[in-house]
C-alpha cells in the first residue's frame, strides 16, 4: 500500500502545484501532498533500511529422527560429518532419518541451484554438540521476520516479507558414550580396518575365554554398557579424544 500512497501523493503534488490555478488550493493541496509524500517516502526508507514495521519471531523444533549411518545391527550409532568450507562450523551430516532406510543420506546439504536458494543457504547453518544423552536429537532454532501489527502489514505487505527467513541453526546433539561422530576419512579408515579389527578381537577372545564369556554376558545383560565399551575402543583406535 505504501507504493500506492507514494504514487497518489506524487500525483496530488503535481496537480496541486501545477494544474490548480487557485493560490489557496495550491497551498492547501500541494503543501499537504508534499508533506504526505515526504512522510511516505521516509516510512518506506525506514522499512527498507531498518526493517521498520517488522519484528523477528523465534521458533524451536526438536526431532529425534536420527538413525545410524552404519550397520543397523551394530550396538552403537554413527554419524558422519563433512564441514562446508574451512573453519566455518557449518556441516553436512550423513545418517538415516528412519529405520527403514537402506542407506544413509546427507542432511542439511545446502541447495545452490538458483540465486534464491543460495541466499537461503547462507542463512542456514548445521552444527553439533557431543553431550551426555541416551539418544541423538536435533534442535532447530528458526528466526523469521514478521510484521509488528496489521497496519504495518497493510502498509508494507507487498514484498513477500511475511515469514521471511532471517536465520536457521540446526544443532545435532550426539551421545558421547554410545555414538561415534566421524569425519569421512575416519569412516573410511574404520570400514577398511573392520575386518582386521574383527580378526584381532576374535584372536584376543580366543586366547582369553573368561574375557570372551564376560563380554558376551555384558552384551546380553547390559547392552548400553557394551555399546559404551565398543565406542570407547573404536575412539582409541581412531584417535578420537572426546
Amino acid at each position: 500500500m505504501i507504493i500506492f500512497l507514494i504514487v497518489l501523493f506524487t500525483l496530488l503534488t503535481y496537480i496541486g502545484l501545477v494544474v490548480l490555478k487557485s493560490l489557496l488550493l495550491r497551498i492547501l493541496i500541494g503543501g499537504t501532498s508534499i508533506l504526505m509524500l515526504v512522510l511516505s517516502v521516509g516510512l518506506l526508507t525506514l522499512h527498507l533500511d531498518k526493517n521498520w514495521g517488522t519484528k523477528i519471531v523465534t521458533s524451536r523444533q526438536r526431532s529425534t529422527d536420527i538413525y545410524t549411518a552404519g550397520d543397523l545391527s551394530s550396538p552403537f550409532g554413527m554419524i558422519i560429518k563433512a564441514e562446508i568450507g574451512q573453519n566455518t562450523g557449518n556441516y553436512v551430516f550423513i545418517y538415516r532419518t528412519s529405520k527403514t532406510e537402506k542407506k544413509a543420506s546427507p542432511q542439511f546439504k545446502p541447495a545452490t541451484d538458483s540465486i534464491s536458494q543460495i541466499v537461503t543457504a547462507i542463512k542456514k547453518k548445521a552444527t553439533y554438540q557431543v553431550v551426555d544423552l541416551e539418544s541423538p536429537e536435533v534442535e532447530t532454532i528458526t528466526k523469521r521476520r514478521e510484521f509488528t501489527d496489521k497496519w504495518s502489514k497493510l502498509l508494507f505487505g507487498i514484498g513477500g516479507e511475511e515469514g521471511q527467513l532471517v536465520q536457521e541453526i540446526s544443532t545435532i546433539k550426539i551421545p558421547e558414550k554410545t555414538w561415534l561422530l566421524l569425519t569421512e576419512a575416519q569412516a573410511d579408515k574404520l570400514v577398511k580396518s573392520q575386518a582386521d579389527l574383527m580378526k584381532q578381537q576374535a584372536a584376543e577372545l580366543k586366547a582369553d575365554p573368561e574375557k570372551a564369556l564376560a563380554l558376551e554376558k555384558l552384551k546380553k545383560s547390559n547392552p548400553k554398557a557394551y555399546s559404551e565399551l565398543m565406542v570407547s575402543q573404536l575412539k582409541t583406535f581412531l584417535g578420537i579424544k572426546n
